[in-house]
This record gives C-alpha cells, sequence and structure tokens, in this order.
C-alpha cells in the first residue's frame, strides 16, 4: 500500500492465486501430518510436537512421519521469518531512497536480531501479548492506518 504502483504483469491474478492455493495445500498437508502423528495429543498441548521430537532419543528413521511435518515447519518458518524482512528492506529503500541496498539489508536485519535477542528469554510472555491484544493491532493495521494514509497523501497517484 505505500510502495506505490506495480507494473501490470501478463496473468498476474492466476500466478498469485496459485501462489495462494500452493500455500493453502502445504499448510493444510502440514497440519494433517500433525494430527495424523500426533493425534488428539495435538488438541490439548500447543507446543507438544515440538516437546515429542525433544524426548525422543531414538533416531530410527521407518516409520516416522514426524521428519515430514518437522521439514515443512521448517520450510514455512523460512519464509515465514524471510518476507517480512525482504518487504521491510524493500519498502524502507523505496522511502529513505537508499542508494546503497547492502547496508539497508544489513541494518534492518540487525535491527531484527537486536530484537530477537532481548527478546529470547520472555517468549511465552510476548506470545500471551500478541494472543491477547492482536484483535486491536489488526484493526489498527487494517482500518486505521489505511484511512489515515489516504487523508494524508499529496496529490494523485499517476497510473
Amino acid at each position: 500500500m505505500l510502495i506505490g504502483k506495480f507494473k501490470k504483469e501478463k496473468y498476474a491474478k492466476t500466478k498469485i492465486l496459485l501462489a495462494f492455493a500452493a500455500s493453502a495445500i502445504l499448510i493444510i498437508a502440514y497440519m494433517a501430518s500433525l494430527y495424523a502423528e500426533y493425534g488428539k495429543l495435538t488438541e490439548r498441548q500447543f507446543f507438544a510436537p515440538v516437546k515429542i521430537g525433544l524426548l525422543s532419543v531414538a533416531l530410527l528413521n521407518i516409520g516416522r512421519v514426524d521428519y515430514i511435518s518437522a521439514l515443512l515447519a521448517t520450510v514455512s518458518n523460512v519464509f515465514a521469518s524471510a518476507l517480512p524482512l525482504v518487504f521491510s528492506t524493500y519498502c524502507f529503500g523505496k522511502i529513505f531512497n537508499f542508494k546503497n541496498k547492502a547496508t539497508l539489508a544489513f541494518s534492518v536485519n540487525f535491527l531484527m536480531f537486536l530484537a530477537v535477542s532481548a527478546t529470547k528469554d520472555s517468549f511465552t510472555v510476548i506470545f500471551n501479548i500478541f494472543q491477547n491484544y492482536y484483535a486491536f493491532f489488526a484493526v489498527f493495521m487494517s482500518a486505521v492506518i489505511p484511512v489515515t494514509v489516504f487523508f494524508l497523501k499529496k496529490g494523485k497517484v499517476k497510473r
């Protein structure tokens, strides 16, 4: 929303819908493998798959379906953590007109490293805060900011 106009691409809607469908299928496959492996235990305990993996010492490869779910979780976590960094770097580059993109990427990643390092020991506290106050944050990001930007923009956007 804050970046500006995008170049129109041929079959853009189809590509976007296929990407969303592929990610939805991967998420459903991951959840199905978790429920198939851990059954009713997953519904009762939020961190049960992680704890089961930590306590399982035997590394027998036969019948280990949790390897698939761990692989899918790792792949989804890589994209879930990398995409916001890529997009925030791109947005900061557009807003502040950085000449050297490597310096910008390093500074954004360093800020994220500092944030993660400062909060690494209080994950459950931060998780509870996000769980309790996410609705207010979502309303702020989806309603207040777009309306504010709409009224604060200067001039028309050329298309």
